[in-house]
């Protein structure tokens, strides 16, 4: 008889129940070790509210990678599927099979019951999220296990009301063995991984026992750690697209050059280069894109190199490359640099450099682990490893370099003050601080006060670019709003009118970097913005907080961050959270997480929110209070939103 999860105490109840007693047992471990278990604890009644709110952010880092929502009802699992925009699967829905196809091939979220049953076998499920606790040890194992069946990196998340599992522990409500277990593996204070491992294989596993194992939140970080690697790999993938798309337009040969000295400039076409015979270069990078034969597990488009999970082209091989003529000649003169043969390594090539075959015929072959998730040939993870290790090298010496010359730098800014724009000046500033990132990192790492002299300078280069630039913005801010006062319109009007402007302006483009005073290369998303990675997870955080805050505008039965035109809710058929809507509070959420001090300092000024925090409430209220309420603002009556984004939005 076979069984996929058998606890070793009730091999006698099965024995008992099969009539079995001379029964010989043939075990394998059930630890799964890539898998990070985390346990996520949230205030009575927002179980839903926490599951979305997590969902979201999940969604945003999937892309073609897949995860699994278990929750324990049928009405749950729909009503999340709908929230979350994604395909449902349980027991009693029509058109399982066509959910579950789509799923399978455009990835993401799927909300499913235990009905997802046993044994199935997807590639590609990197993401487990249990709604509530689980009906038992084996039911948690097994749905969880259903994740990393490709070997993986996963994670198996669960979210449960606080205190929850200690009233069924006190209550001795909580069913049998199996569900006790469950409770402990939620209420322990040690590793969780330990809990599974005595109960389910009857030995003592811990996170820590073994290096391959990944850690739990006991032993690890949680979710903040999940969510951080998640944004680590989608700033990797926008550093190697941007990369690519300039080495496609400019020298290949140098820009591998550059791993060994950086002084070489790239930006040049191949026929100009000064350094290389550019038609002898891409007749060798011809010859040997040729000796490479791609295995097909490795989904590598066999006329370029490069993988089709990575570049826009995919499998459209009408289409024309999105990279042409750009694979073959990096990994052919990857190896004639001293850091590329030094990568080439770490990769895992371990024959001889000189032998042109074997290396191309390692190439070809699919790498041992997956690359942000999905397969790809050891020369797309080479490529991909190369670029990410000059673009670190590269951040590195400019970082030191910036530092050495920054007060030259400043009194130069402060000269050309009156001659320079503030914006210009600002965008500038927010420029080179991206540069110096890494060096400051380094340094708080290396020497305390070097670190503090540090943000001291930066301090001092913010303070004096902003203050050249606030008092005149915030007047223009004012006066462009008396002005709309004065045209003839009424004050409800001149509201309507600057939501829909915040609305177009703040829908395109980075929402960080817009927040911060930057006005050019917005394209990228917010979630993996490079400006600042700290201000990027304080925005994070600040959209995470106004999820719990009130949205403003009252309409007929429920309420929206945006009015007027901005409001799209009679567009997409919505009542509440509507695009608009949704674009106003990422808006406030940047600016009072990522904006300059001046607007947070308006905001703790103000009547209402002061009034709050006086009376003992938490900021989410002030907050609500101060946006939501009519005040009179010189001599106007109104809401808190419509002043805010009047002043700082636009």
């Amino acid at each position: 008889m076979l069984t996929a999860t058998l606890p070793v105490l009730l091999e006698f109840e099965l024995e008992e129940s099969m009539a079995a007693q001379m029964a010989r047992y043939i075990r394998a471990a059930t630890t799964r070790t890539k898998t990070r278990y985390i346990v996520e604890i949230c205030k009575a009644g927002k179980l839903e509210e926490k599951t979305l709110e997590l969902c979201g952010r999940m969604k945003k880092h999937l892309g073609l990678r897949k995860g699994v929502v278990y929750s324990r009802s049928r009405d749950q699992c729909e009503r999340l599927a709908r929230e979350l925009k994604c395909a449902y699967y349980h027991a009693g829905a029509a058109d399982n099979e066509e959910r579950l196809t789509a799923w399978l091939e455009r990835g993401g979220l799927i909300v499913a019951t235990s009905a997802l049953g046993t044994g199935v076998d997807f590639p590609g499920v990197v993401f487990t999220l249990h709604v509530d606790i689980p009906y038992g040890m084996i039911d948690f194992s097994q749905e969880s296990g259903r994740a990393g069946r490709a070997g993986e990196d996963v994670d198996s998340v669960m979210i449960v009301e606080e205190g929850k599992a200690e009233r069924q522990s006190v209550s001795g409500k909580g069913g049998g063995v199996d569900e006790s277990i469950m409770r402990d593996f939620v209420t322990t204070r040690g590793c969780r991984r330990r809990v599974m491992g005595l109960y389910l294989d009857n030995k003592e596993i811990e996170c820590g026992d073994d290096a391959s194992l990944a850690r739990c939140d006991r032993c690890g970080e949680g979710v903040t750690a999940l969510e951080r690697d998640y944004a680590r790999a989608a700033r990797e993938r926008q550093t190697v697209e941007e990369t690519l798309d300039e080495a496609t337009d400019g020298c290949v040969f140098c820009f591998v050059e550059a791993a060994d000295d950086t002084s070489v400039s790239w930006t040049h076409r191949p026929e100009e280069c000064e350094r290389a015979d550019w038609r002898m270069w891409r007749d060798l990078d011809e010859r040997f894109r040729r000796l490479i034969k791609f295995e097909e597990s490795s989904h590598s488009c066999f006329k370029c190199g490069f993988s089709q999970k990575l570049c826009k082209t995919g499998v459209k091989e009408g289409e024309a490359c999105q990279w042409p003529d750009v694979a073959a000649a990096m990994l052919r003169g990857i190896l004639s640099t001293k850091q590329g043969a030094t990568i080439v390594k770490t990769v895992g090539f371990e024959g001889e450099t000189a032998d042109a075959k074997e290396y191309a015929k390692w190439l070809g072959l699919r790498h041992k682990q997956r690359v942000w998730g999905e397969l790809m040939s050891n020369a797309s993870a080479l490529i991909i490893e190369f670029i990410i290790e000059s673009a670190r090298r590269q951040t590195g010496i400019e970082a030191a370099d910036e530092e050495e010359s920054r007060d030259d730098m400043v009194a130069s800014e402060n000269n050309e003050a009156l001659g320079t724009s503030g914006e210009a000046q600002f965008e500038k500033a927010i420029d080179q601080d991206v540069a110096v990132e890494a060096r400051c990192r380094s340094i708080q790492s290396s020497d305390g006060r070097g670190a503090q002299a540090y943000q001291e300078k930066r301090r001092r280069l913010g303070k004096r670019v902003v203050e050249s630039t606030v008092a005149k913005s915030s007047r223009g801010g004012e006066d462009g709003w008396q002005q709309g006062q004065s045209s003839g319109r009424t004050t409800a009007q001149v509201a309507d009118r600057d939501v829909s402007e915040v609305v177009r302006l703040w829908e395109r483009g980075c929402i960080v970097c817009r927040a911060q005073g930057r006005r050019t290369r917005l394209e990228h998303a917010w979630e993996t913005c490079r400006l600042n990675p700290d201000v990027t997870e304080d925005v994070t955080r600040g959209v995470g907080f106004l999820d719990e805050v009130r949205a403003p505008f009252r309409r007929q039965g429920f309420r929206c961050w945006a009015r007027g035109d901005g409001c799209r809710c009679a567009v997409e058929g919505r009542q509440g959270g509507c695009s608009g809507g949704e674009v106003v509070r990422l808006a406030v959420a940047a600016l009072l997480f990522a904006g300059r001090a001046e607007i947070r300092e308006w905001v703790e000024k103000q009547e209402a929110f002061a009034e709050s925090i006086e009376q003992g409430e938490e900021g989410r209220v002030g907050l609500e209070e101060l946006l939501s309420k009519r005040r009179a603002y010189d001599g106007e009556q109104q809401a808190g939103l419509d002043r805010f984004l009047a002043l700082w939005a636009r």
